[in-house]
């Protein structure tokens, strides 16, 4: 039943690629705007219009400068036949006196990033708008407008430098609708491609899981099963979820913390918002931190290198360094599995194929 399952959720979720391509091919990019796979590294200033799939928490850097990291794609970049947000690209802004002046978006948003510089760094695009060049603004999915989040008591332009500097405004003023227009025609884009791919992904998931527990776990709480590539702090509800995974190493978090016990785990499904621990192509963007903490540390003997387990409420939140991690505080519901018995785990037999 589980195998009719997920071949129905397959054969669903093609079609609804095959859906999410025709929309890909609508959207393009106008006026002094580039794709980003059309980015080239170190070629100066470059103006980009994307949907923002994470942003990490405002804090300082290590020159004291304000900072906010963002993630973000456009069509040019997701990939429809994995997960749309498997391709992100990571960006770091900066602000010298005020928080405010750093982009506030949502996640689903549309935000428009003037003077940006872009490098490489372990194979991968970076991207940085420093505190004297990055213009933005936020087109809002929900309001259907152009805004600059809550400026507070931030002045919107001020001299750089202490008052010594030149006048900025980190701020971008659209002129006439045409950024307004292609915003929305980015949004559509984005929109379809969630509704045909995330959508049918998780109803393959939801249904297979359903087999398995007899719908009390959906029931009770509303948490799905997840890939690693679908873990995010925005997954209802609050973040908590459900996965199966190997496990790529254990032990410390850091040689400056060993008191914090965490495993590094896989399902081979990539998200750029998860960090990069082990220099190897196949596992880059594909292994989760997760720690364990309260009962939950009883499991960390047993997860050894090689092993497979079903992780039961997962929490994913916004690590230190701006990363997404798991934390796992029960031992409940959390069990080893079985590489020579999956007729009953289609999630295991999925990451075994």
């Amino acid at each position: 039943m589980e195998s009719e399952i997920l071949s129905q959720g397959l054969n669903d979720m093609h079609l609804g690629l095959h859906r999410a391509a025709e929309a890909t091919l609508q959207y393009r990019t106008g006026g002094d705007y580039t794709h980003i796979a059309d980015i080239e590294p170190g070629s100066g200033s470059i103006n980009i219009m994307a949907i923002v799939t994470s942003i990490g928490q405002v804090k300082r850097s290590i020159n004291n400068d304000w900072c906010r990291s963002l993630t973000i794609v456009d069509p040019s970049t997701f990939d429809i036949s994995n997960n749309i947000r498997s391709n992100g690209v990571l960006l770091n802004c900066f602000s010298e006196r005020y928080p405010e002046w750093l982009p506030s978006p949502n996640v689903n948003d549309v935000i428009i990033l003037r003077g940006t510089k872009f490098s490489t760094f372990n194979g991968q695009l970076r991207g940085v708008g420093y505190k004297d060049k990055l213009q933005w603004a936020i087109y809002d999915r929900h309001l259907q407008n152009i805004h600059h989040g809550d400026r507070g008591m931030a002045l919107a332009t001020q001299a750089l430098g202490n008052g010594l500097g030149k006048s900025f405004s980190p701020f971008h003023q659209t002129v006439g609708t045409a950024e307004a227009e292609q915003c929305v025609r980015l949004l559509t884009c984005w929109e379809e491609c969630l509704g045909t791919t995330a959508a049918q992904l998780g109803a393959m998931h939801d249904g297979a899981h359903q087999q398995i527990t007899g719908g009390t776990v959906l029931a009770t709480s509303g948490r799905t099963h997840n890939l690693i590539s679908e873990a995010s702090p925005d997954i209802e509800p609050k973040g908590f979820m459900d996965c199966t995974v190997e496990v790529v190493s254990n032990g410390s978090k850091s040689q400056m913390n060993p008191g914090v016990h965490c495993v590094f785990v896989t399902d081979y499904s990539p998200n750029p918002v998860i960090g990069d621990y082990f220099s190897t192509p196949e596992l880059s963007d594909r292994v989760m931190l997760v720690e364990l903490s309260d009962r939950a540390i009883g499991l960390l003997h047993a997860m050894a290198r090689g092993s497979f387990w079903f992780l039961r409420n997962l929490r994913v939140k916004v690590g230190d360094s701006g990363l997404w991690e798991g934390r796992l505080r029960e031992q409940s519901g959390s069990r080893q599995l079985s590489a020579s018995d999956t007729t009953q785990e289609p999630y295991l037999q999925a990451l075994l194929g």
